[in-house]
């Protein structure tokens, strides 16, 4: 084993030595870096020390094979000595004392400079405003979800979340669904509808909706969740305790808390968020038609639409909120310092003083997200992949230890990822 003591010279604080480690790690695993201790807590710069494994019976490794060996990592050689780059990382001083070859001529980096590419961080474009689509592009795309699903026949669900294209639009140029399914060779199949008994008595339909509320794990339905799982036809009981929130509570529920009723005024900043949720969820722009899906958004098309004046003016807002450089959030990470409880290395103490809030508001959130490609930085889980999925942002770099909310020192986790996460320095 060796122990490397890094002074930071190079990168010039800790945080971005740990980035630059959790990069090493992940492109030269078989060289893995891990913290050991810290080490000058008499007054000057504090450094890590890292360990490494010794690669033992090795020599320098001729600059030749290191070219072949990054190029089968997917890297391009540049015109400098030893710096190579991909779509993601630049690497460099991979110079024979640096990379070193053992006996059955495998390759082991155990040094190098390695940084990220700048991106754009902003994933959030919109799709080209369709005008004048012709019948076959629109055929040509209901075509193209069938593929993908595999099926012989769509729903209006299908094409609402996979299409290119808002539903109506495709309903209404050729006069009914039925009618998009024939000039696309699809099946044509009436739904059948599942009819349920109506029922007279107020408290067997209660006693039922609570029955399916246990069901879900929940202390709220839906109408659309209760259709699905209950006995019974809710019939007018909208009507006769003012809208499906006053059935819940006279079921002896709670209102559904995707909406207060229908005074509701949502502020922009809850508007956008949910825009966000929905947007980082499907990993693709929203549709007005997905919005207007019950029980899929917390928030209704009618709502973006009568604050901005048209679905399309709310998602050119919130593109331009979520590019704007004003991070002056209710909920911004910047505030007045804040001490936390003394952290003790030694006899004598030191106490941590915060630059930033602990709060990570909605842009820093999505700009982070979209740095690690809405994955989780550990699994690599995606709620565009798996909707069970929830990503969370973490500091690396533990705030209660002196870390700080920028963007250097927050990844992307998914729950389970963050869960198993602690307040340990050691970034594997």
């Amino acid at each position: 084993v060796i122990y490397k003591v890094n002074n930071l010279l190079n990168s010039g604080s800790i945080i971005s030595l740990f980035e630059k480690v959790r990069i090493h790690n992940e492109i030269f695993p078989d060289t893995f870096y891990q913290l050991h201790a810290f080490t000058g807590f008499d007054g000057r710069t504090i450094m890590p020390i890292l360990r490494q494994d010794l690669v033992k019976d090795a020599e320098p490794t001729p600059q030749i094979a290191i070219d072949t060996y990054m190029a089968a990592l997917g890297f391009n050689r540049e015109d400098v000595v030893g710096r190579y780059s991909n779509t993601d990382y630049i690497v460099w001083d991979l110079i024979p004392r640096n990379v070193l070859r053992d006996r059955d001529g495998d390759i082991f980096v155990v040094d190098a400079e390695i940084k990220k590419k700048k991106k754009l961080l902003m994933e959030f474009v919109l799709n080209e405003y369709h005008r004048n689509t012709s019948d076959e592009e629109l055929i040509a795309d209901v075509k193209r979800v069938a593929s993908l699903l595999k099926k012989e026949s769509l729903s209006c669900k299908d094409y609402t979340e996979h299409g290119r294209y808002s539903y109506n639009t495709v309903k209404n140029r050729f006069g009914s669904s039925n009618e998009v399914l024939r000039r696309a060779g699809l099946s044509v199949e009436k739904g059948r509808l599942k009819y349920h008994d109506y029922c007279e008595n107020d408290d067997v339909l209660f006693r039922d909706m609570r029955r399916v509320a246990e069901l879900l794990g929940r202390n709220y339905i839906t109408g659309t969740e209760y259709d699905k799982y209950g006995k019974y036809n809710r019939g007018e009981r909208g009507k006769k305790y003012g809208g499906w929130n006053g059935t819940l509570i006279a079921a002896g529920l709670e209102q559904t808390p995707f909406r207060t009723g229908p005074k509701r005024t949502y502020s922009n900043e809850e508007l956008f968020e949910e825009m966000e949720r929905v947007w980082i969820k499907l990993g693709h722009q929203p549709s007005a038609d997905y919005f207007r899906s019950k029980g899929k958004t917390r928030i209704s098309c009618k709502s973006y639409v009568n604050r901005f004046g048209s679905w399309r003016k709310a998602l050119e807002a919130f593109v331009a909120y979520i590019n704007s450089d004003d991070d002056n959030d209710k909920d911004s990470q910047t505030g007045p310092a804040e001490t936390i409880e003394p952290l003790t290395n030694n006899a004598e103490g030191i106490t941590i003083r915060h630059k930033t809030n602990r709060n990570i508001n909605l842009r820093l959130r999505f700009r982070v997200m979209a740095r690690d490609h809405f994955k989780c930085c550990k699994c690599g889980k995606s709620p565009a992949t798996d909707p069970t999925v929830i990503l969370h942002i973490d500091h690396i770099y533990p705030w209660s230890k002196g870390g700080e909310t920028v963007m250097e020192n927050l990844q992307t986790l998914c729950s389970e990822c963050n869960l198993g996460k602690s307040d340990l320095l050691i970034d594997n």
